[in-house]
């Protein structure tokens, strides 16, 4: 084939590629993602991570913009509670060991009890409550009206 009828072909082949610049990515702004955790925790722990949860976890949550969390206190099962994180990163959130939605709830966690050392022992002893936990990725659909 000789230059011209190479650029020729080219061109005729190029044409139909504005057909198909004109589709968009479009993200699905209705769903909300995050993460779901179930935990059963140590006998004789959960009056403590109540109140962790209560005077420290959720207002530091708040203050680092994060929206609040769905929990389930289960009386049945196998499980304790069920919790279901949403996060503004979408799935992408599985991609980190420490997300900057964790960043950001443990800075604010750190300026409500006087430092991130202080911080970070208390999200120990709520790790140390946990007897067993499993993690999963989801998302929630809006409720229709």
């Amino acid at each position: 084939m000789k230059f011209w009828e190479a650029v020729t072909v080219s061109a005729l082949l190029l044409a139909g590629v504005p057909a198909l610049a004109q589709e968009k990515v479009e993200r699905n702004e209705a769903l909300t993602f995050g993460t779901v955790e179930a935990f059963k925790f140590k006998p004789g722990t959960s009056q403590r991570v109540q109140e962790l949860e209560d005077k420290f976890f959720l207002p530091a949550g708040r203050a680092a913009g994060l929206i609040d969390p769905i929990i389930l206190h289960l009386n049945t099962g196998e499980w304790d509670a069920i919790y279901f994180f949403p996060t503004k990163l979408g799935l992408s959130v599985m991609e980190y060991r420490n997300s900057p939605d964790d960043v950001a709830f443990t800075a604010a966690l750190g300026k409500m009890v006087g430092g991130v050392d202080k911080a970070k022992a208390m999200l120990k002893e709520w790790d140390d409550s946990i007897e067993k936990r499993v993690r999963h990725a989801g998302h929630v659909h809006p409720i229709p009206k």
